[in-house]
């Protein structure tokens, strides 16, 4: 739980949403592969 909320906090934490998005996208293919970030 706590490595899901750090993941989720390094998404909404980024400045622009461009950046958000690309991090997002970057997390869910490291998750269905099940690697971490």
């Amino acid at each position: 739980a706590y490595y899901r909320r750090t993941a989720i906090w390094w998404v909404i934490s980024a400045k622009q949403e461009e950046t958000r998005l690309k991090r997002l996208g970057k997390l869910i293919s490291k998750s269905e592969a099940g690697e971490k970030v």
